[in-house]
């Protein structure tokens, strides 16, 4: 959200980590979408979105831990 968005730009200069965190969520999110533009999945393709969607989780997690650090 907007509070957040604000609080990352104050802090991603003394947190590299968050960078590198965000980076890699817009990454898996990415990832995600071209999978689900596919008309269909093969098994290889469906557990590859299930694993991209467990480490976007992951990723998230991560990102929110941080930012709690920060919040008033």
């Amino acid at each position: 959200d907007k509070e957040d968005k604000e609080l990352i730009s104050k802090i991603i200069d003394i947190h590299p980590e968050l960078e590198n965190l965000l980076k890699e969520h817009a990454n898996y999110d990415k990832e995600i979408k071209e999978l689900d533009d596919l008309p269909y999945l093969t098994q290889e393709q469906e557990l590859q979105k299930k694993k991209l969607k467990k480490l976007k989780l992951k990723n998230k997690d991560m990102i929110e831990m941080i930012l709690s650090q920060y919040r008033k």
